[in-house]
């Protein structure tokens, strides 16, 4: 008796995993079924879904050189590394995506009317024999577009009421006739190709179109703060490597020429604000130097009269050599110290007192100061006549140096101005692979999901057996 008992337990267990495997070859044609019609859902999806589309591109940010001449050995103190964080931020900016929207008129989404589930599916697939072929309406579909169709607005402009809302563009006939209809389908207005049509606030310019007669494209304007919103959203900017300077710029979308078009327009916008950036700060820096100029000048002339008046009336107007030497000294310390104040003057636009670039510039004028003053205390030693001599000759000396090389200085900056290279270049033009587009993983959506269906199946099989298990002992049926 105690055998049989130690033996209950294996037998038990061997005919659960039995009774398992039954209950699975019992209901093996449902389980095939539901796997069959998850393998098939599957595939109809890869086939019906849109493919999308990765345009790639890559832009090189070299480390920039101060245009200021002369500053070069102060501010390379700071470091000039290119913080990637701030060029994503730049090419990603409302500025370069509302440049893109612009151009690329993205703010007018047009899409042409498809037959439902399968429409879009036979338009990707048509092959017409010229790029300008149209795919005709089976079964007298003519509002539907089976693939060639095309709109292009010159421009488009509604009223505020009819912004974000969706209006239709039907083609009247082949001559390039067509009729724009409201969310009611209410005629708005009729039109032409390549002629301004008006009604109210509403105008509309149509650029090309091609369709069927009677086909209806759906037309909407969009809000446009919403698109360069969600164009930022969509455009990615990364940096290959570790302060490399390299960044790569992606954009998917399921058309392979505007995802092309997009991340090609943005690196251009990107590069050509870069450039203009870098003109505006040589502009900047041009008109400061012009604004000093006219002072120099005046300058200059009180110091040639003053000389004048000085040696119409002295008796001296010779300088000694001892004289001379200091002079000399003076004249190349004062040029010195004048040139780094205009230089002060220029990065107190640009940096603070604690920067240090700026205290470098600073600790450069103090020495320049000391010397300056220690010539004063050997010029104090000379007779009236030389000192005075010697202090109008510095002025004139000093302000015809530093008024010839601030001129120098301003046509060295209108030629930087003209020829601004930015320190942006695109190494690599936007691409896309119509080969392999990013989504949907065909291979892969097929199988996971006719593994889900299996697996779905069998759950359902031994959920249903577990909430009615059935009788299963023998004497319950002879009771």
């Amino acid at each position: 008796m105690g055998k049989e008992t130690a033996a209950a337990p294996g037998t038990e267990d061997e005919i659960d995993l039995r009774e398992l495997v039954g209950v699975l070859v019992d209901r093996k044609w449902w389980i095939i079924a539901t796997t069959a019609i998850f393998f098939a859902l599957s595939v109809a999806y890869v086939q019906l879904a849109a493919p999308v589309y990765k345009a790639q591109a890559m832009v090189q940010v070299e480390s920039k050189m101060p245009s200021i001449p002369g500053l070069s050995d102060l501010t390379s103190l700071a470091g000039g590394s290119v913080v990637a964080t701030t060029e994503v931020a730049l090419l990603t900016s409302r500025t370069v995506v509302g440049s893109t929207v612009e151009q690329l008129q993205l703010d007018i989404g047009i899409q042409p009317k498809r037959f439902p589930l399968i429409g879009n599916a036979v338009a990707r697939r048509f092959r017409g024999d010229s790029p300008d072929a149209v795919a005709p309406a089976p079964f007298g579909l003519h509002s539907y577009g089976w693939g060639g169709e095309h709109l292009q607005f010159q421009r488009l402009d509604v009223p505020a009421h009819l912004v974000n809302v969706p209006l239709s563009l039907e083609v009247a006939d082949g001559t390039g006739s067509y009729i724009v209809r409201g969310p009611d389908d209410d005629e708005l207005l009729r039109g032409r190709v390549g002629e301004t049509a008006q009604q109210d606030a509403l105008v509309v310019e149509v650029a090309e179109l091609r369709g069927n007669p009677g086909m209806v494209f759906e037309v909407k304007k969009r809000r446009y703060l919403d698109v360069v919103t969600a164009l930022q959203q969509r455009i990615r900017a990364s940096e290959q490597g570790k302060e490399s300077g390299i960044l790569q710029v992606s954009y998917e979308d399921t058309d392979p020429a505007r995802a092309e078009a997009v991340v090609q327009k943005a690196i251009e916008a990107y590069v050509r604000q870069n450039v203009e950036r870098s003109s505006a700060e040589a502009a900047a820096q041009l008109k400061f130097v012009k604004d000093q100029l006219p002072t120099l000048r005046r300058q200059v002339e009180e110091a040639q009269e003053a000389m004048a008046r000085y040696q119409s009336t002295a008796n001296s107007v010779d300088i000694t050599m001892q004289t001379k030497g200091l002079l000399d000294q003076e004249v190349a310390v004062e040029t010195a110290i004048q040139q780094l104040r205009l230089r002060q003057a220029e990065m107190d636009r640009s940096f603070t007192r604690d920067h240090p670039a700026y205290r470098a510039l600073l600790s450069q004028i103090g020495e320049l100061e000391a010397r300056k003053a220690n010539f004063r205390r050997q010029v104090s030693e000379l007779p009236d006549t030389q000192q005075e001599l010697l202090r109008l000759t510095r002025d004139l000396q000093v302000s015809n140096e530093l008024y010839t090389s601030l001129l120098n200085q301003a046509q060295q900056l209108d030629v930087a101005r003209a020829g601004t290279v930015g320190n942006v270049r695109i190494v690599d033009a936007a691409v896309v692979d119509i080969s392999r587009p990013v989504r949907p993983r065909k291979p892969m959506v097929v199988l996971i999901a006719t593994l889900l269906g299996a697996l779905l199946a069998t759950a359902g099989v031994f959920l249903q057996r577990m909430l009615n298990p059935g009788i299963e002992d023998p004497a319950v049926i002879e009771e």
